[in-house]
């Protein structure tokens, strides 16, 4: 047994002791400085939001990024930098930011046992939601994006945030149903948009009312196909206007 013992240490003994790995620590120094460095989307994002607040008074323009800017103690030249064609890049940012805050706002919107009516007619009213504190900056880009020059982001939001609430919708159509649905979608959320602008009722109840009122056209889709007896010349118009979707 000692004999048994001695053979197993000698065994042991003659293993090549391992060598310890080394960890590259990064200096803590500059572990600092990474932490402490914003990414630029989060300095143009905060930008972006200090911005709206004057957007109502300045509109879309270097004079709402020079006050958002001294509001976050940024600086101009800088802040000038984020935002360079300040009219169009805060209100293409502005349009893609609403639209973006309404995917994430309707996200559990297909498991919601709901009828289509019910969920279109939430999608609309969540969009609006949405703008409801940015109600003056909305105004200054329906009036903006009215202009010819803007034609390009107005049919590019207007499109994808039809495409959005049907989609939330639990909408899988890939026919001719897809764009009756979004075309008439557009029309309604278009005119409530509108009439939400000027409505200066409690809670905008009158704006919910007429939402209800736009949504039943919207459900009337088989009755409006008849109308359209050139489904191809149609498809083709409603096709240029998915290109600014792109």
């Amino acid at each position: 047994m000692v004999k048994k013992s001695t053979r197993k240490t000698a065994k042991k003994a003659q293993k090549p002791a391992k060598k310890p790995v080394k960890s590259v620590k990064r200096p803590a120094q500059q572990a600092k400085r990474n932490a402490a460095r914003p990414k630029i989307t989060d300095q143009k994002q905060q930008l972006f939001l200090a911005s709206l607040k004057h957007a109502g008074k300045h509109g879309f323009s270097l004079a709402a990024i020079h006050a958002g800017a001294d509001d976050i103690k940024m600086d101009r030249n800088k802040a000038h930098l984020l935002f360079s064609n300040p009219q169009r890049d805060l209100l293409k940012y502005f349009l893609a930011w609403g639209n973006e805050q309404l995917t994430e706002k309707l996200r559990d919107l297909p498991k919601k046992q709901w009828k289509i009516r019910e969920k279109v007619s939430y999608g609309v009213r969540k969009k609006l939601e949405l703008l409801t504190p940015y109600r003056d900056a909305e105004k200054q880009a329906v009036l903006l994006t009215a202009r010819p020059m803007y034609a390009d982001l107005s049919l590019k939001t207007l499109y994808d945030t039809c495409d959005i609430i049907w989609r939330a919708a639990s909408d899988t159509s890939t026919d001719w149903n897809f764009y009756t649905k979004r075309t008439l979608l557009a029309g309604v959320y278009t005119s409530t948009l509108l009439f939400w602008l000027r409505d200066e009722s409690e809670d905008y109840e009158d704006t919910w009312q007429f939402l209800s009122r736009r949504i039943d056209n919207v459900m009337a889709i088989h009755k409006i196909k008849a109308a359209f007896k050139n489904r191809e010349t149609f498809k083709a118009g409603f096709d240029f206007l998915k290109k600014f979707a792109a």
